[in-house]
């Protein structure tokens, strides 16, 4: 087993340790699929715990040799995105479970975020959306652009929403997926196509993104369009292989 901490944590290092254990026997559930997620409360503080799937064969190569697992690199990008301001889970520890020196299991731990709603309630109409929270969500994701972070599962779910009267704070999760450096705006504008709302909210995005930007609403749409496109036609082909294989 490989252990990293995040220094601030130091205290818990003995529930850290078990985690495996804790999280085997926890019933809270956030989360079903090949990665499991699941709370854990432990002396008054709410984790929020991801377990990643164990590689297929080939990955299991790749993870040995060329490249850091999904937990280390949900820890150091939630550690880069906080250094630069940009809200996240305040990581709290990655774990890697090796057989035969190989990669098994892997969990990254995190502070569970207080937040009152995500863009699936608002896409699901469980949630009123404004201009001015769509207005700032473009400022925000121009912001994290910006300084360099194009989140590559930029996705309703991933995106918590804290709202005060007419503030909004936003925060990415999901971050394993993440490229780091410069952010072109066309970059930027392509990744808000996995995000789409309804047509007038996209809009609201697209003329303030453009207004940051310095360029025109037009090519700022064409790009969300493109994206939104090529997205669309990826899951479709993910489900008809999924259908197939079952």
């Amino acid at each position: 087993m490989y252990l990293e901490i995040n220094p601030a944590f130091e205290n818990i290092r003995g529930f850290i340790e078990n985690i495996e254990n804790h999280f085997e026997s926890e019933k809270q559930v956030l989360h079903s699929g090949r990665n499991i997620i699941k709370k854990i409360s432990h002396n008054n503080n709410h984790f929020v715990v991801k377990s990643f799937g164990v590689p297929n064969l080939f990955n299991l190569f790749f993870y040995r040799f060329f490249r850091e697992t999904k937990a280390k690199r949900s820890y150091q990008n939630a550690i880069a995105l906080i250094n630069a301001k940009i809200p996240t889970a305040i990581p709290v520890a990655f774990i890697e479970k090796y057989t035969m020196g190989f990669l098994g299991r892997s969990y990254f731990v995190a502070l569970r975020v207080d937040y009152d709603y995500d863009f699936h309630d608002i896409n699901f109409e469980r949630k009123l959306g404004t201009p001015n929270l769509f207005r700032q969500f473009a400022d925000f994701s121009f912001q994290m652009h910006q300084a360099g972070f194009l989140h590559l599962d930029y996705t309703p779910g991933n995106i918590l929403i804290k709202e005060d009267q007419a503030n909004y704070k936003f925060t990415v999760i999901d971050i394993n997926r993440m490229k780091i450096g410069h952010v072109s705006w066309q970059q930027g504008a392509e990744s808000l196509g996995k995000i789409y709302f309804k047509e007038e909210y996209m809009e609201i995005v697209a003329s303030r993104y453009a207004e940051l930007a310095e360029v025109s609403q037009k090519e700022v749409w064409s790009r969300i369009q493109k994206s939104r496109n090529s997205f669309e036609q990826k899951k479709k082909l993910k489900k008809f292989l999924r259908f197939w294989k079952s």
